[in-house]
């Protein structure tokens, strides 16, 4: 499939849909008031005069219905978008303000000061050239108005983060405001409002790639969790779940999940966590997503650093689910972007690939 426009990565994805459908539909718009521009030049040319009253009035359609237009949905694009205060960003926006200036002079001058075609100019040229200043004003407003926000790197507070541009990263500032305690959690096949937890996707992205091992055997309720060493717990009830030390004397199914760290580019704004899954078993047999589900989540603020596939109780000997409720920050919420802090366009968990190559079950 192409890709024409950013895609759904970690906490940025496409535009909205609406925004999107305007600016295609402004497109088609400009088309025809380009058209018209073009038919005006000829027209004046031909009968050897400056700008004509037709001129005015394609000049004004040409403000109005394309430059206004499409500017005002570039702004709302950029305020749900983070700034960078980089050399070449910075670089942009002052020639961006400075072409926006010269543009603005230029149809100012032309049509109020310098213009000796016509010695009166009837009361309908003017009002042509009052609503085109007035949109060319605007015009030079939003131009400014992107361009600034655009350089200007807001954090999790709604605040100016102010640093020297060759200090700043825009992974690195992207890290400090969204990924800060967001962890990676398998939901639990019997309670969607239940999770197991995996890792943190710091790991992750540092890391490249990460394979766990999903042990679960559903008629006894033991689940295994294997990374480096396995550990196993045996539930009684949601709010019961104990350390299983003893060995495994019935069969465990287990499946392998390996995450893989998309690297940002144009498409990935800050990259993209993937991830493959197979039954060790029966290598072929197709694992649907409801039945290995996958989420970001952040982890409240009064949940404990100790971070292990289920929860310690408080009595330091049982524990439990993770709990939508008590536990975590929707991640919807967390990853609140740009300036006016719009709601993510992302996914709330990593995608599926069968690119990855999976090895064998470790």
């Amino acid at each position: 499939m192409s890709k024409t426009t950013i895609q759904q990565g970690l906490v940025f994805g496409p535009p909205p849909r609406n925004i999107l459908l305007a600016i295609f539909t402004f497109c088609i718009i400009s088309t025809f008031t380009s058209l018209l521009e073009i038919i005006q030049i000829i027209r004046d040319t031909y009968q050897n005069r400056l700008t004509s009253l037709f001129g005015r009035i394609t000049n004004c359609l040409t403000l109005w219905f394309e430059d206004v237009p499409l500017l005002t949905l570039n702004l709302l694009i950029v305020i749900c978008r983070d700034g960078e205060v980089t050399y070449i960003s910075l670089a942009k926006a002052i020639i961006g303000i400075i072409a926006a200036l010269i543009r603005f002079l230029f149809i100012l001058l032309n049509k109020w000061l310098i213009r000796h075609d016509y010695h009166r100019k009837d009361n309908l040229s003017q009002f042509f050239n009052t609503i085109s200043t007035i949109g060319i004003i605007i015009v030079l407003l939003l131009s400014i108005s992107i361009h600034t926000i655009a350089s200007l790197p807001i954090d999790s507070f709604g605040r100016i983060h102010l640093a020297r541009p060759s200090d700043f990263t825009r992974f690195k500032f992207a890290h400090q405001k969204y990924f800060n305690h967001v962890g990676l959690f398998l939901r639990s096949s019997n309670d969607y409002n239940k999770f197991i937890y995996l890792t943190n996707i710091d790991n992750i992205i540092e890391k490249g790639q990460k394979t766990f091992i999903y042990s679960i055997n559903e008629k006894d309720n033991i689940y295994c969790i294997k990374q480096d060493n396995q550990t196993c717990f045996i539930e009684y009830n949601s709010t019961n779940i104990y350390l299983y030390n003893k060995q495994l004397t019935n069969k465990l199914i287990n499946y392998s999940i390996t995450f893989q760290f998309k690297e940002p580019d144009f498409y990935y704004l800050l990259g993209d966590i993937n991830y493959n899954i197979i039954r060790c078993d029966l290598k072929n047999f197709y694992i649907s997503d409801d039945k290995i589900s996958l989420h970001y989540y952040r982890f409240k603020r009064n949940v404990n650093d100790i971070r292990l596939p289920f929860m310690l109780n408080n009595d330091n000997n049982t524990y439990r689910y993770y709990d939508i409720q008590n536990d975590f920050e929707p991640i919807q919420y967390v990853w609140k972007t740009g300036l006016s802090r719009c709601t993510s366009t992302s996914s709330s968990s990593p995608h599926r690939s069968q690119d990855i190559q999976m090895n064998d079950c470790f």
